[in-house]
Parts: C-alpha cells; sequence; structure tokens
C-alpha cells in the first residue's frame, strides 16, 4: 500500500512540475552560439533560466505548456513551441533597432533601458569603421554631447586634447578624462589603431566613473576591443585600405605689392614737418628693404615680371644694392615674394591598411590585427613624414565549463621626421607669415641656397621622433555558480618616447648682409644691369653695377649641435573583482565587487652637445663642444576597493549605488586614503499600466538622477615635499666651470589631501513612434571642492610665497541634448540621423581670500576662459582733428598742446569735446579705432585693472568654445550608402596675437592680403580695419597703438563644418561569394571639404595656439601661423573573406 501511494505521487508530482527540456540559443545569421541569452515561459513566472558561456540552457518546463520564450539584448525576442523532454535548438534574429542596447560600463555591460547614470556610446560604425580616419581620437570629434575633441592644427603626429563636461576642473590637477583600452589606462589614443575599437562607451558622471576610482574624476573613455569568433572551425579574414590625398583647409594669400605701398605709405604718413620737407625716402623692413624711392621699380616689376620668373635672383630686375640720399648702402627689394608657396604644398599623399583574421579553434577564439598609415606633410623641400605600425593579439580560450583563460598583446611604433631646427621663432609656417614681402624666400642666387628659412629648412639635418607602447595582458574568468562569475587581470604596459634632434650649421649666399661683391664679366669690368636685368653698357642710364653677396657657413661649428634623449614609463595594473547576477520575480539584483592596483614609474635622460665636427653626421660622439646632460625619476601608485549594486523593480524602478575606497602615494601618510560614494535612480514611467494607450506614440521614457563624488589626484607628486631647486651660477666659474646652486627649499604644507569632485546629473531618456526617434537630455553641476590654491598673502617678511593648500572652489554647469531618428521606407531606403548639442561653463567659487580682483587672474566669481576690453565706438575720421597751423621752427608745438600726432607732415590734434584716450600707445591718430567711454569720466583707460574698478573695460567674450553640436545623416539603398558628418560649433570668441590678425606691417614683418585691403585710409575711409601702430612679430604681443582688445574687432571662431562626406557601394553578396568574398565596399570620403564662419580672414576656425610637438611656447603663441589644418580626398577598399 505504502509503494503505491508512492507511486502515485511520483505521478502526479511529473504532471504537475512537467518535464525537463533542454537546447541551445545560436545567432539566425552566424550560426554563432549566444551566451547569457534569457528564457521564459509564457504566462509563469518565476520560472525560467539562461544560457551558459556555449549558449547551453536546460530547465523544467512546467506541466502543460509547450512554448518557451527566448530573448536577448540586441536580437528579436522568440517565441517557439517545444516538446517535454525535448532537446531544441533556438534561432535568434538580429534586431537592428536594439543592437546598440547593450552599453559598456566599469567592469561589465548594462542594458541601456537599466542605465540610470549618465552615459553615452559612440556610434562606431558610423565614427570609425565606415570612414578612413588616422586616429581614435580625431575619429571621436563630434560623436556624442560633452565629448570635446579639439584638434589645435595640422601637425603630424600630434594629439587632439580630450574633455568630458567642460575644460576645467582643476588648477594645479589635470583636466583631461581617464582613457582606458579594456580596462587599462592608455597614455594616447594615437597607441591604439582605430580597426580594432569594438565600442566606445563615455562615462560622464560620478556614478558612472567612481568604480575607476582617482583618476576619473574628469570622466572616463571606455574602450573595447575585437575578440575572435565563437564558432569552432571559422576563420574571418578582413581588410581595408585606402589612399588620401592631403590639401589644407586655408591657404592665405600674402601681401605682394600692395603690402609693399601699404608699408610704404604708413611710415610716410607718420613723418613731421621737417622730415616731409626734406625729401628724405623712408624705408620699411629688416636686411631687405623697401623705400618710397624706388617704389615705381617695385610697381614696375609687379607689373611686368610677377609670375614670370623663376627661382634665380636677378640684379637690377630684382634688387639691386644702393645707397639712397648718400646713406649706407642695403640691399632693396623690387620683386615680391610669396611666403606660402616656397613651403607649403597644394596637395600631398597619405595611406593606410589594416588586416584583421578572426576565428575559433575548438574552445579557443583569437583575433589579430595588423595596421599601417603613411602620412605626409605640406612641407616642402624637406622630410615631413608619420609613419605608424600597430599589432594586436587577443586570446580567449574555454579550459572547461568553469574557467576561461584571457590574454591580450598590444604593440605600437610610430616615427615622425621632421627638419632638426623648427622650434619657436625658425618654424617654417611662422617664416612664411614673418617676413616682408621682398625678403627673398623661395629663391636661388647663382643657382645656389641663399640664406632664407626654406633653404635652411632644406639643409636641416632629419629629426626623429619614435614612440613605441607595449602592453601585455593575462587574466580569466571563473564561473563558479549559475549568475555568479570572477574575473582577474594582470597587465604590463610600457612606452618609450626618443628623441633625435640634431641642430647644424647652414650655408648659402649671405643675404642678411648688405652685397659688397662687384660682379665681373670676362673682360674684368663690373658688369651694369637695366631694370629688366640685362647687361648693359656702364653709365647707362637707369641701369646700376652690380654687386654679388658672399657664400659662406653662416652658423658657425661651434653652435651646431645634437640632441638625444629618451624618456620610459611603465604601468602595472592589477584588476580584480566578482559578479553576481539574478532576478527573483518582480525583482532584480546585480552586485559587484573588486579591487584594482595601478603603478607607474618614469625615467628621462636627456643629452645635447655643441660642436659638431661633421655636419654630415650628427652624433654625441663626434662633437667636442660643450655638453649638457639631465634626467628625473618618478613614480605613483594608487589602490583601492570598489563596489557596485544594481536593484529593479518590474524594470521600471531602477536604484544603483557605487562606491570606492581610494589611497594614492601623492599625499600625506595619515591624508591619503579616502572613500568615495555615489549613486543614482531611474524611474521607467513608460513601464506603468497608465502609459500603454500611448506606448505607439511615446514608446519609452525614463528619468534619471545621479549624485557622488570622485577624488581628483592628477596633481604634483610633490605637493607636500621640500623641494631644492638646481641650476648653474651666472658668476663665479674662473676656471671654466659653472658652478651649481640650489635655490631655498619650496614652502610647502603638510595637509594637502584630495580634491573632491561632486557630480549632480538630472536626466530624461525617451523614444518616439515605435522607437523610430530618440531623446536624451542631461543638466548636470559638477563642483570641485578642497581645490589646490595658493594659501592668503604672506608678509615680505616670510621670506616665500604662500603654498598651496586645499581652499579652493570651482563650478561647471551644462546641459546635453541627443536626438536620433530612423526610418525604412517602402521603397528600400534606409534614413539614420542625429543630432547631438551640449554647452558648459566653469565659474570660480571661491579662490584665495583676497579683496582684489585683479582682471587677467583667478578671483571669486570669475568665468573660465572670459576676456575683457574695450567697447569700439567707431574709426577717427580727418573731421575729427584740427591742423596746427602755428607750428614753431624745428617741428616745434605751440606751448600748452599735448597729444599732438604728425600725418603726412602735418600736425593735428583732437578738436573739443572727446574723451581723453590715455589707453593708446601714443595719441589717437586719423584712421584709429575710438573707444566708448563706459564709466563716464571723459577719459578712456583701464582704471585700477581690477573687477570693481576695470575703467572702461567690460567682458567682451569668452575664448571656450560653447554650444558644441554635430549631425550625422546616414543613407543606403540596395548596396549604396552615403554619409553626411557635419560639426560646428555655436560661439567661440578669440583675441589673439599673429600677423594674419593685426593691422600692422611692421617692420620686417609680412600680412595677408585680406588684412592690407581692409585698413582704414583716405581713400578708404569706411574700411573695417583701423590703422594702427606697429606690433612686434617675435612675440604673443596682442596690442599696441589704437588696436586694443574689444569685442568689435575680436575673431568671432564659430563655425559649421561639413566635416565628411562618404559615398559607398556594396557588391551584391551573390556575386563576390563566387570568388570567396563575404563583403566587398568601396567608398569615396572627403573631409573638412567645406566650412561656413564668420571670419573675415584666411584663419581655420578649429586653429589653436601655443603648442606643438616640439615647443609648448610655439610661434609665440600666433594664430594662424602653425601647421594648416588639413583636408583630405579619400579612395578606400573593405574586404571580409
Amino acid at each position: 500500500m505504502k509503494r503505491l501511494i508512492l507511486l502515485i505521487f511520483c505521478l502526479s508530482s511529473i504532471v504537475s512540475w512537467g518535464q525537463s527540456i533542454k537546447g541551445k540559443v545560436i545567432d539566425a545569421k552566424t550560426k554563432e552560439t549566444i551566451p547569457g541569452a534569457n528564457i521564459a515561459v509564457p504566462g509563469v513566472k518565476g520560472v525560467g533560466t539562461s544560457t551558459d558561456f556555449d549558449g547551453n540552457f536546460s530547465f523544467t518546463l512546467p506541466a502543460g505548456k509547450t512554448q518557451i520564450t527566448v530573448s536577448f539584448v540586441g536580437y528579436k525576442t522568440k517565441t517557439q513551441n517545444v516538446t517535454p523532454g525535448s532537446t531544441v535548438t533556438v534561432s535568434l534574429e538580429q534586431d537592428a533597432a536594439i543592437l546598440d542596447d547593450v552599453v559598456i560600463v566599469g567592469y561589465g555591460t548594462q542594458k541601456k533601458e537599466s542605465l540610470t547614470a549618465a552615459v553615452a556610446t559612440v556610434d562606431v560604425a558610423k565614427a570609425i569603421d565606415s570612414r578612413p580616419v588616422p586616429d581614435v581620437a580625431r575619429a571621436l570629434q563630434g560623436s556624442t554631447p560633452g565629448l570635446t575633441v579639439r584638434i589645435n592644427n595640422g601637425e603630424l603626429g600630434s594629439d587632439p586634447t580630450i574633455n568630458i563636461r567642460g575644460f576645467i576642473s582643476s588648477l594645479q590637477g589635470s583636466s583631461s578624462p581617464l582613457i582606458l583600452v579594456d580596462n587599462v589606462e592608455i597614455p594616447s589614443l594615437l597607441f591604439l589603431n582605430p580597426d580594432d575599437v569594438q565600442s566606445v562607451s563615455v562615462l560622464k558622471d560620478a556614478s558612472a566613473a567612481s568604480i575607476y576610482g582617482a583618476k576619473a574624476a574628469n570622466g572616463v573613455l571606455l574602450i573595447t576591443t575585437k575578440q575572435g569568433s565563437r564558432t569552432d572551425g571559422k576563420v574571418s579574414v578582413s581588410y581595408s585600405g585606402s589612399f588620401s590625398m592631403r590639401g589644407t583647409t586655408e591657404h592665405p594669400t600674402m601681401a605682394r605689392f600692395d603690402g609693399y605701398e601699404y608699408s610704404i605709405d604708413y611710415s610716410m604718413s607718420r613723418r613731421s614737418k621737417t622730415s616731409w620737407d626734406s625729401g628724405d625716402p623712408v624705408s620699411q623692413g629688416a636686411y631687405w628693404l623697401m623705400n618710397s624711392w624706388v617704389m615705381d621699380r617695385a610697381e614696375y616689376w609687379d607689373k611686368n615680371w610677377k609670375g614670370k620668373v623663376g627661382s634665380e635672383l636677378v640684379y637690377g630686375r630684382d634688387w639691386e644694392t644702393k645707397s639712397v640720399n648718400g646713406g649706407m648702402a642695403y640691399n632693396y627689394g623690387y620683386r615680391t615674394y610669396e611666403g606660402t608657396d616656397a613651403f607649403v604644398k597644394k596637395w600631398t599623399p597619405q595611406h593606410q591598411h589594416n588586416i584583421t583574421i578572426a576565428g575559433s579553434a575548438g574552445k579557443t577564439s583569437y583575433n589579430l590585427g595588423l595596421a599601417y598609415i603613411s602620412q605626409t606633410g605640406v612641407l616642402k623641400n624637406t622630410v615631413d613624414t608619420y609613419q605608424r605600425y600597430n599589432a594586436s593579439l587577443s586570446i580567449n580560450s574555454e579550459v572547461n565549463k568553469y574557467f576561461t583563460v584571457k590574454s591580450s598583446f598590444l604593440f605600437t611604433k610610430s616615427d615622425k621626421n621632421y627638419p632638426g631646427g623648427i622650434s619657436y621663432a625658425n618654424d617654417p609656417y611662422f617664416y612664411a607669415y614673418r617676413w616682408s614681402p621682398v625678403f627673398p624666400i623661395g629663391a636661388t642666387y647663382n643657382g645656389e641656397a641663399i640664406r632664407s628659412p626654406d633653404s635652411e629648412i632644406s639643409q636641416d639635418k632629419i629629426a626623429t621622433r619614435t614612440k613605441e607602447y607595449l602592453r601585455f595582458m593575462i587574466g580569466g574568468r571563473l564561473n563558479l555558480l549559475k549568475g555568479w562569475t570572477a574575473d582577474f587581470d594582470l597587465t604590463y604596459a610600457g612606452d618609450k618616447n626618443m628623441y633625435y634632434e640634431p641642430d647644424i650649421a647652414f650655408s648659402g649666399y649671405e643675404t642678411w648682409l648688405t652685397a659688397d661683391q662687384p660682379v665681373l664679366g670676362n673682360d674684368g669690368q663690373q658688369i651694369w644691369r637695366d631694370k629688366d636685368g640685362q647687361i648693359v653698357p656702364a653709365g647707362t642710364a637707369d641701369a646700376s653695377p652690380e654687386y654679388g653677396f658672399q657664400y659662406m657657413t653662416y652658423e658657425t661649428k661651434e653652435n651646431a649641435s645634437v640632441l638625444v634623449s629618451t624618456g620610459k614609463s611603465e604601468r602595472i595594473v592589477f584588476n580584480a573583482n566578482t559578479t553576481y547576477n539574478a532576478r527573483f520575480g518582480d525583482h532584480s539584483l546585480k552586485a559587484m565587487v573588486g579591487l584594482n592596483s595601478n603603478s607607474y614609474r618614469y625615467r628621462y635622460h636627456s643629452s645635447s652637445k655643441k660642436g659638431l665636427s661633421d655636419f654630415d653626421k650628427p652624433e654625441l660622439g663626434l662633437a667636442d663642444g660643450q655638453q649638457t646632460v639631465s634626467g628625473s625619476v618618478s613614480w605613483e601608485s594608487q589602490f583601492g576597493w570598489f563596489g557596485r549594486i544594481n536593484y529593479g523593480w518590474k524594470d521600471k524602478i531602477l536604484v544603483e549605488f557605487n562606491a570606492r575606497y581610494e589611497g594614492t602615494s601623492k599625499f600625506p601618510d595619515d591624508l591619503r586614503w579616502k572613500f568615495f560614494p555615489s549613486g543614482s535612480v531611474g524611474y521607467r514611467i513608460s513601464e506603468e499600466n497608465f502609459w500603454q494607450p500611448i506606448k505607439n506614440v511615446v514608446s519609452e521614457v525614463k528619468l534619471r538622477a545621479s549624485y557622488g563624488s570622485l577624488g581628483n589626484q592628477t596633481v604634483p607628486n610633490n605637493m607636500y615635499i621640500p623641494t631644492l631647486t638646481k641650476g648653474n651660477s651666472t658668476w663665479g666659474g674662473y676656471d671654466g666651470v659653472l658652478y651649481q646652486q640650489y635655490s631655498s627649499p619650496s614652502v610647502v604644507r603638510n595637509d594637502v589631501t584630495w580634491e573632491t569632485i561632486t557630480t549632480l546629473d538630472l536626466g530624461l531618456d525617451a523614444r518616439f513612434f515605435k522607437n523610430k526617434l530618440g531623446l536624451t537630455f542631461d543638466w548636470f553641476s559638477k563642483t570641485t571642492t578642497d581645490m589646490f590654491v595658493p594659501g592668503a598673502s604672506m608678509p615680505g617678511t616670510y621670506g616665500a610665497t604662500a603654498p598651496q593648500g586645499n581652499f579652493g572652489k570651482l563650478r561647471t554647469q551644462g546641459w546635453e541634448l541627443m536626438l536620433d531618428f530612423n526610418h525604412r521606407f517602402s521603397n528600400g531606403i534606409n534614413l539614420s540621423a542625429d543630432f547631438g548639442i551640449s554647452d558648459a561653463k566653469a565659474k570660480m567659487i571661491h579662490y584665495t581670500e583676497s579683496t582684489t580682483r585683479t582682471i587677467g587672474s583667478w578671483y571669486n566669481g570669475r568665468e573660465y576662459g572670459e576676456m575683457w576690453g574695450y567697447v569700439y565706438d567707431r574709426l577717427w575720421q580727418m573731421s575729427d582733428f584740427e591742423e596746427f597751423t602755428n607750428l614753431k621752427s624745428n617741428d616745434g608745438i605751440p606751448d600748452g598742446e599735448s597729444n599732438v600726432v604728425w600725418f603726412y607732415g602735418k600736425a593735428y590734434k583732437l578738436k573739443e569735446g572727446y574723451d581723453r584716450h590715455d589707453v593708446l600707445t601714443g595719441s589717437p591718430i586719423p584712421g584709429g579705432a575710438k573707444y566708448k567711454d563706459m564709466n563716464g569720466d571723459g577719459i578712456i583707460n583701464s582704471g585700477s585693472n581690477t573687477v570693481d574698478d576695470p575703467g572702461d573695460r567690460v567682458k567682451i567674450g569668452n575664448s571656450l568654445p560653447r554650444y558644441e553640436y554635430s549631425f550625422h545623416i546616414n543613407l543606403d539603398w540596395k548596396g549604396f550608402d552615403l554619409g553626411l558628418f557635419f560639426q560646428g560649433v555655436g560661439k567661440r570668441d578669440l583675441w589673439a596675437a599673429g600677423k594674419q590678425i593685426t593691422p600692422n606691417y611692421g617692420v620686417g614683418g609680412g600680412q595677408v592680403s585680406e588684412v592690407i585691403s581692409k585698413i582704414w585710409s583716405l581713400d578708404n575711409p569706411n574700411a573695417w580695419f583701423p590703422r594702427s601702430s606697429d606690433i612686434d612679430a617675435l612675440s604673443s604681443t596682442t596690442t599696441g597703438g589704437s588696436w586694443q582688445a574689444s569685442k568689435h574687432y575680436m575673431l568671432d571662431m564659430s563655425y559649421l563644418r561639413l566635416k565628411t562626406i562618404t559615398l559607398g557601394y556594396t557588391i551584391p553578396k551573390h556575386i563576390t561569394e563566387k570568388a570567396g568574398i563575404n563583403k566587398l565596399r568601396v567608398y569615396f570620403t572627403g573631409e573638412n571639404l567645406f566650412t561656413f564662419d564668420n571670419l573675415k580672414l584666411p584663419i581655420d576656425p578649429e586653429t589653436g595656439t601655443g603648442s606643438s610637438l616640439t615647443s609648448s611656447t610655439y610661434n609665440y603663441g600666433n594664430i594662424g601661423t602653425s601647421t594648416p589644418m588639413p583636408k583630405y580626398l579619400t579612395v578606400g577598399l573593405q574586404l571580409t573573406l
């Protein structure tokens, strides 16, 4: 009887609980297995499972149920009929509408719908895969709101500047984001092959970035690389290659005879009566002069020889050595030169190639990537190249169902070759815009080089900057229990920078000295030439005896030098974390804890030596002059424990909490550890029942909020360590050896600690019309507290400046908006478009206690990037002045008169009733700029140069980009694809130095024609530019004479640029597969082809100032004199076997 009861119980259990079912989930197209897919039973809560690493699943099917629902992010959910007790294979089709719904976050992934932090994903297919890009950073420009990528110039091998949500978060520390590739910091995105990139996430707020700790205070750029195939035995080989022609976005036309004419006229206009009456000539220029008495010869050359002569200098026609009016003899130029033509090529080639091999063998998958890029710069007559080699390998192998081992390797080498003499004032681009139009550039004499910037560049030995990056990673994953995994990895990364920079002496005809060598004919008599350069008999009218230059080495052996330096860094990173993921009915839980260890060491050595014995072999061992040696070593480390908990209720209420306990070597022992928490919440209101009637219109709405803090330790290592500065004394050393000297110890505080960056973010995610239209909006406030600023001012008897301490407070606020749209028309045309815009500005909340708020320095309430200037009124006209008619002898001014200006030999003063312009360097002049009296005191000046007493200055703009925006438009139809990418800045003001933007034709200085044609004159009284006095070309001077900072003349650097246009065609697969080709696409791309801006001058609106690979004070900070911004015309091929 007992056995019968037991049998009935077992049968009833089978009926009520059903039978076991098992199966596999695969991709319908690739046939690869899908791990992590969700298996559920329709109508039954709490019953189901998920697939393991191999895509397999098994569970007990409830009695009476014959269907299962299978879902996975990026695939269409599928309901399939099953037979209890059977084995099934479920094929899922990819859902193009939600392929991007998996977001890479710190040490894991999340569904986009469950994100509560501010995380943006970059569409890699649009930003990188579909167009040729030299590096990842440039590809990311305009890819998502809040991510700013600034490209200051077109220098080969240069790194763009990257910021997330603003441009400053610390005065002492870095404001750059943490850039991670597979969870390991990388020093430059130039080390990463763009073709290796699988995904890019931008972690913007504290809740998203806090998992990475101290270095993530300014946001995180999180990049993952491609992995191998999971299908056993499948191998995929891909090749992509492109060939480009590189040009320049701007090619300014330098002033020639028009510049000659203006320069002479300006000098004439400044003459006094005595000077004017004397009739003496006026000269302008350096080394080669322009002169009023021979201007007719320059005009003759311009009309008869311009564009018709070669490079050879011809005496009489192009120049003469003259002693004008009995003075010293000088070289006078008649021929004018276009500097940019001598230096800049119109087009240069570039090509790049990528090969990827991905596959699997058994339970081991692999991905091998190889890349090469070769770029040629636009410098003429020299070597100007950049080459980069990339190699990467990733291997994942499943040892058993519990353990998978993973490893990766990355190697990059780049070589930049350029003329060794490039730095500061002898930069070729600076030279091109610096010289007067009569200074010979691109010219020869007797078929040989002359002393000129282009010949020096051509003679320069080639400098090389070689960078190498090597990284190894070994790690693994443990599948401990269902839903419980553990990951760990150990990474070694090292990079080496090797510089070789020779600086040799140059040879040529010395054109910086007056030609004083009589040129003799075959008969031994001095040759005479006429104004066409023809040899004529001696004494011929309008002809002159010919003089020539000396050929010489005009730099000495003692000054010729070579510099060799090496910088090497090593980084060791260990990551370990364990994650538990489970679902209990309506509740989902995901928890992670882990640790991160990061150590870094840097060594630098530099040696330079003068006195090269052989200019053809500039090596340290072949120099016998003064040697200079320097070096340094630095070290730092960080260690942190971190954790994250995600909770969801009905996928509707979402909560996330993050925490990091961090320690750094940069602070004293008792202050180096700190706890940084953050959290975020989300509410998917569209999941409420009352929302369902409008779901077809408003498909998804999620409200988000996050708040948290991060520590910022990106400050110098010696903030709390007194240091001595060593140097050589400038006295003593009578034995030929300079004595070393040391400064007093620096004054520091012993209580320095972390700067803390706290972020509040409020966000909205919404989708409309069945996911066709999407919207994401974020408002954020980021506050840096305990920021390092100088302490309170100390009395002079203290003997040192006040040390830095944690006293400051800085706040950045802004917003971001992203819209996207996709639609497939009935005729098969697929349209996708997006638009993004963001804005941010920073303000100093608290700085050093001081009652003086000086303009140009930090003070409470100062907005970062703000500029002050005068309010422009108009240009002074002749009617504003009255002439002196009662001059004393010898240009004497009547007693009691002041502020007199000479204009074409006559003395003038302003009429009564005008404000005094004390701000000017000198008195107001006809054609000069007139400014408004803003404080009503009748005097135009800067007051006390403080915010409280600015005189007549007001805030006139901000130098930082505002309202950065971009939009994509993409179409595809029957294999054809068209992509348009526009990028721009809504507002950016700039007041800068540079010959291209200042209305000044100073001694030895050039100018662009666009400026010359717009400067005030008696014949052009309604001109745009004022008549201005000289501004030194060899400095960062931005004002002079009546040229003062003002809103009227500020550069409007806002722009809209067609960044990329791409037209491609993918050949139908039924054609290519006959040749064993899976995919074949050809395309054409144009980059930076069209720009719409409000600039009145030939300057690229993206151009920055002040830095390059060779100098931190590049070209004295002059704008428009750097390597020209590039544009590209490209044809390319993408092939997959």
